[in-house]
């Protein structure tokens, strides 16, 4: 991480904050997930990478779900959705959808 931000390498510095996101997840440092995310997520905004700030959206709707924050999951998860629509990406859609579903229930 530092060798991309000592190159300003914005794209690889979100892409490991969210890999960070990922791990901390798993370890279940939920607060940490979150930082990281949110970092990764400002990055893709400032370099205007939709796609991107779709499925970083879409990680954290799935952390609010584990954090059983239903409300702030169909939050982020729709915004994830409004993106994934613009670029017309039917799997991500459909991805997204199925979770929406799931905490409608």
């Amino acid at each position: 991480l530092q060798i991309f931000i000592e190159f300003d390498d914005c794209h690889r510095q979100a892409t490991t904050y969210q890999g960070l996101g990922n791990v901390a997840v798993l370890m279940k440092e939920y607060e940490e997930s979150h930082k990281n995310y949110q970092k990764a997520l400002h990055i893709y905004v400032e370099i205007g990478d939709r796609p991107n700030q779709a499925h970083t959206h879409y990680l954290l709707g799935l952390l609010a779900a584990a954090e059983g924050n239903a409300a702030k999951a169909i939050a982020c998860l729709q915004q994830a959705m409004d993106i994934f629509t613009e670029f017309g990406d039917e799997y991500y859609m459909a991805i997204v959808q199925q979770n929406l579903d799931r905490l409608s229930e």
